[in-house]
């Protein structure tokens, strides 16, 4: 989990963001719909056309 998703004041931590680990398979030439974009990571949250979500990392998509 990324250390900005978390509050950590001591040796425990609260989470300040849900975080889903999933990455979407993809292959060339799937289009995706981008639900959200995490810009420090380098990553974006896309649903495929037979509806199945998870991560997949920015670099490699041809995303604006």
């Amino acid at each position: 989990m990324p250390a900005r998703y978390l509050s950590r004041p001591s040796d425990s931590a609260t989470v300040l963001q849900a975080y889903e680990t999933t990455e979407l398979g993809t292959e060339v030439g799937d289009v995706l719909d981008v639900v959200e974009v995490d810009r420090p990571g380098g990553w974006l949250w896309c649903r495929s056309a037979t509806a199945e979500e998870g991560w997949v990392p920015s670099n490699t998509v041809d995303y604006l």
